[in-house]
């Protein structure tokens, strides 16, 4: 099992127990929190498969490990109710998600030798894919479209440092920097409030 194995798993546990979380902060039933587990955990690489595996099957059919793997995840946040403090994990878990499936992707994708532009599409899709789904089923604003907030931004950022740092060092130990690098990135901006510019629109004339 590879790199991009152990990486899969990693990003599906994390955006599994993210969007969990967040049918349970809804009051969802237990089919919701299945259901919302499962679209964070496998959307962004269901649609990443979909752009670069145009002949075959996005990679979540075909591995019925990873169904596996958010059943239990699914089941450990429902059991774990009330022992855990949901805000404090949504936002953890959301930001190693959208490390792992930035790199990860960004691996599949220059193991295809695909171009830098595509290169930093693919993993752009897979790291804020499933999250959009999520927030968009919860009813709530996407993370990457509210204000004040660094979110693509750390994902797309973590991965040009892995298309180059990896031309550098090892690729298995410029793709656990960079995870670590989007990571921190995203929860420090979180942590101070760090975020681009915004424009103000004009004022209604009285």
């Amino acid at each position: 099992m590879g790199i991009i194995d152990y990486l899969d798993y990693i990003g599906i546990v994390a955006f599994a127990i993210s969007g969990a979380s967040t049918a349970i902060k809804k009051r969802m039933d237990y089919l919701g929190i299945l259901i919302m587990a499962g679209v964070t955990a496998i959307g962004g690489g269901v649609i990443r498969d979909i752009i670069i595996r145009r002949d075959s099957l996005p990679i979540f059919f075909e591995r019925y490990e990873y169904s596996l793997l958010i059943l239990l995840t699914t089941a450990f946040v429902i059991l774990t109710k009330g022992q855990i403090r949901w805000s404090f994990a949504l936002d953890i878990f959301d930001a190693l998600g959208l490390a792992t499936f930035a790199i990860e992707a960004g691996i599949t994708a220059i193991s295809m030798e695909l171009n830098f532009i595509t290169f930093c599409f693919v993993s752009f899709i897979t790291a804020v894919g499933g999250g959009i789904i999520r927030d968009l089923f919860a009813r709530e604003i996407p993370h990457i479209l509210r204000p004040r907030e660094i979110y693509a931004v750390a994902a797309v950022g973590g991965s040009v440092c892995f298309w180059f740092l990896r031309q550098l060092i090892d690729l298995q130990v410029a793709a656990y920097i960079c995870i670590a690098l989007t990571f921190f990135t995203r929860l420090l901006c979180m942590r101070f409030r760090l975020a681009l510019p915004t424009v103000k629109p004009p004022q209604a004339r009285s």
